[in-house]
């Protein structure tokens, strides 16, 4: 489904740790179907990568570094970065596994770091739909386990 033609209706993201997954159902009811996000998913499928990777803050202008985009899913893999994450210093803009640490108590650098890519991807998916009329619900799903702070998180 093109996410050009998702209109209204209900939208569905499930962030995973290594994958995440957009649907929608239309208003009109019918069963849902996954989108490809073509810039963010795999290229056979719709499978976003959950990978986000920002050169330096995506959310500010630096006053001597020009902002940069981030590279999301997909892009972070064919920027070759998805290489580096088994080094034992990974660059510092690259985001990856962060759901794990979402809403996690005691609160931490790692977790406020999470909670900060884990925006910025969710930020980036949501305006890649570009919608003519915003879906009238939105279902995130929550991990069992750590689902108070996850919810506080969101």
């Amino acid at each position: 489904m093109d996410p050009a033609e998702v209109q209204g209706g209900s939208l569905a993201i499930d962030l995973g740790s290594s994958n995440t997954v957009v649907a929608h159902q239309p208003a009109t009811g019918g069963p849902p179907r996954l989108l490809h996000l073509p810039a963010y998913s795999h290229r056979d499928e719709p499978i976003i990568p959950t990978l986000l990777y920002c050169a330096n803050d995506c959310t500010a202008d630096h006053p001597r570094s020009p902002r940069q985009p981030c590279l999301v899913g997909r892009q972070v893999i064919e920027a070759g970065l998805l290489e580096t994450m088994s080094q034992s210093h990974p660059p510092a803009g690259l985001h990856y596994q962060f759901k794990r640490s979402i809403g996690a108590r005691p609160r931490s650098e790692q977790v406020e770091r999470a909670e900060q890519g884990g925006a910025l991807f969710l930020d980036h998916l949501w305006r890649a739909l570009q919608w003519q009329t915003p879906p009238e619900r939105l279902v995130l799903t929550a991990p069992v386990d750590a689902f108070a702070g996850y919810r506080r998180w969101l």
